[in-house]
């Protein structure tokens, strides 16, 4: 792409950022004008830079009264940037349940964004419905869950772990999701699995292309389940911290590549550092954990959490998606290791 070209997507960027700036400092900063907090303009998972400055909270939702006690347990430490996730895979959920939790979030955290966790289920009436809320304005992103399970319950056919076969699906799962989002401001992101034998960076690039090809500001989020190697060194691969600079560095090895899509310009832009800020982990713990369970959103408590947390700043990430209860969360921002994650405002 010719310098004219990038500095003309650079601009464009540079613009919705600047403005998704001043709507938050104009809404969030004590107007009664709710409506100026939303659309968040705001193309990043996290902020540029790192550590405690771009340290961004996502956190879940699995039914309407979590958000109250999120408000209870958390309001102080919720800052604009953080992001609630709609969890529609949560057992035995309906829409009725997805549209309350997301009404209960847009009326007490309205300057913040809103995704949902998805499966790939057709059945707009199961759990895991892929197009869950697209068509509501308060939602930013729905998130793909990608794993087996999911795979195997949309009847997709037989899983599999081969990187250029799940290159190939998320790229023909997140077109189809596309071309439904096509005229909504609603974009994508993707939850994977973390295996060791897998490169992120180029599902991070079929991640951007597809949300490029409906959206050239927006390349998508993807959030690795990084969960089990917090805390468990027996878990597949290294712990959080050696993780977290491996994904980094292969979401280096694809900056400067181009994104090989067609959206507004004739030729997209090459991919550049801007696309590290779209990388989240995740961590799951809980306040009264036991170190015996099988599911890691038992298996580790507050304190780790937060040591886990910390690991992946000073490796250079900057969002986390925690799978935990409000009080949990509490405890964990109360911890030796929390303490300096995020304080009052």
């Amino acid at each position: 792409m010719d310098v004219r070209g990038r500095k003309w997507v650079q601009a464009w960027i540079a613009i919705a950022v600047a403005s998704a700036a001043a709507l938050l400092l104009a809404a969030c900063g004590g107007s009664t004008e709710a409506a100026l907090c939303r659309p968040n303009l705001d193309p990043h998972l996290t902020p540029p830079g790192g550590g405690p400055n771009a340290y961004t909270m996502a956190l879940r939702v699995n039914q309407a009264s979590d958000v109250d006690e999120i408000e209870s347990a958390l309001a102080d430490r919720i800052l604009p940037r953080d992001v609630f996730v709609i969890n529609t895979e949560y057992p035995n959920s309906k829409p009725d349940d997805w549209h309350e939790s997301l009404e209960r979030v847009s009326e007490k955290f309205r300057c913040n964004r809103i995704v949902t966790l998805t499966g790939l289920s057709p059945d707009p009436e199961k759990p895991g419905y892929e197009y869950a809320l697209v068509d509501q304005p308060e939602l930013d992103a729905v998130l793909v869950d990608w794993e087996p399970d999911t795979w195997e319950t949309a009847r997709q056919g037989h899983w599999t772990t081969r990187q250029a076969a799940n290159e190939n699906r998320i790229e023909s799962e997140l077109g189809a999701l596309s071309k439904r989002l096509a005229d909504s401001r609603v974009r994508m992101g993707l939850v994977p699995d973390y295996l060791p034998t897998w490169d992120y960076g180029p599902f991070g690039r079929v991640v951007a292309e597809q949300n490029y090809s409906i959206d050239p500001i927006h390349l998508g989020y993807q959030i690795v389940q990084t969960q089990p190697n917090c805390g468990t060194p027996a878990a597949a691969g290294p712990e959080i911290p050696a993780v977290t600079d491996r994904l980094i560095s292969q979401y280096k090895g694809v900056i400067g590549l181009s994104l090989r899509v067609n959206g507004p310009k004739d030729e997209p832009p090459d991919i550049t550092s801007d696309l590290l800020n779209h990388l989240g982990f995740e961590i799951a713990f809980d306040e009264s954990p036991n170190r015996h369970a099988s599911e890691a959103v038992e298996r580790i408590g507050p304190e780790q959490a937060a040591t886990c947390t910390q690991e992946i700043l000073k490796a250079g990430g900057a969002g986390v998606l925690y799978w935990a209860d409000a009080d949990s969360m509490k405890a964990m921002l109360h911890s030796r290791a929390g303490l300096g994650l995020r304080q009052t405002h």
